[in-house]
């Protein structure tokens, strides 16, 4: 007989918090793990009809951002913050397992640090990739295509852990109009990444044109961007940024210590 089998693969990468896959929904709680004691566990539930094969590792990342403050993952070791990464130090168990309908697993997480570990907050991701069973989606005759799908899922979440004291100590510059966007510049001398949340205000007067909110994580120094409608009148603006280490889906016991940084710039839109 004549078939043909085609596979499809999808990969959704998520940083503090992941996207709901209606067709393969397989969840990892929490969004980041802040080790404690040197342990850590996440849950993997499998909340769909089939059963679903997980493999479980570790891989150093960050997120970085270009000039126009485009936020991309960086992977790998080859960069400035290599002396953080904790990939090495980690133990997870298990590490492959298979979860049926319905079912839940506890994997747990196991920190042996370097004896000569610096102060501050190091970290890893830990990447979970779910591929449930084939399914035959057409069965026909023997003149025809036989089609089978195979989704692959990937979720990818942070793994922290922090020695002795720490503190983000984040400063903001340089906030100019670029085209469709507002950019400022992002530093950091603490020994934390900011791991919170930007409220941003655009006022033209007394009058508020613009006013949000970004939950975000910032690992290095940089731009980054605020979107801004289309249509506003030329002439100056003043640009309100108040700048916290909160953030919902992170416990108030996990925060890192920040000063919260307000900030006030003028705009000028051509």
């Amino acid at each position: 007989s004549k078939s043909s089998t085609m596979k499809i693969f999808f990969s959704t990468l998520l940083f503090l918090s992941f996207t709901i896959v209606s067709y393969s929904q397989v969840t990892v709680s929490p969004t980041a793990v802040f080790l404690e004691n040197n342990f850590g566990s996440v849950v993997i539930i499998n909340n769909t009809q089939i059963s679903q094969d997980i493999l479980l590792s570790f891989e150093f990342g960050y997120p970085v951002s270009d000039e126009l403050g485009e936020v991309t993952m960086l992977y790998g070791t080859d960069n400035d913050k290599a002396e953080f990464d904790i990939s090495d130090n980690l133990r997870i168990f298990p590490r492959a397992l298979t979860l049926a309908p319905g079912q839940r697993q506890t994997a747990r997480i196991n920190f042996r640090p370097n004896r000569d570990i610096s102060n501050g907050v190091h970290w890893t991701r830990l990447r979970v990739t779910s591929t449930p069973e084939s399914v035959e989606i057409a069965d026909t005759d023997e003149e025809s295509v036989s089609t089978q799908l195979s989704f692959v899922f990937e979720q990818v979440i942070g793994v922290y852990h922090r020695n002795g004291q720490v503190e983000t100590k984040l400063e903001v510059s340089n906030a100019t109009f670029a085209s469709d966007r507002i950019l400022y510049t992002t530093s950091n001398t603490g020994n934390a990444p900011f791991i919170g949340t930007v409220n941003y205000t655009l006022q033209k007067g007394n009058e508020t044109v613009l006013q949000g909110r970004q939950v975000t994580s910032i690992f290095t120094n940089g731009n980054r961007s605020i979107a801004v409608p289309e249509g506003l009148e030329s002439g100056q603006y003043k640009l309100s940024l108040n700048i916290v280490s909160e953030r919902p889906d992170v416990p108030q016991n996990f925060r890192f210590p920040m000063q919260p940084v307000s900030q006030e710039f003028t705009i000028t839109i051509p």
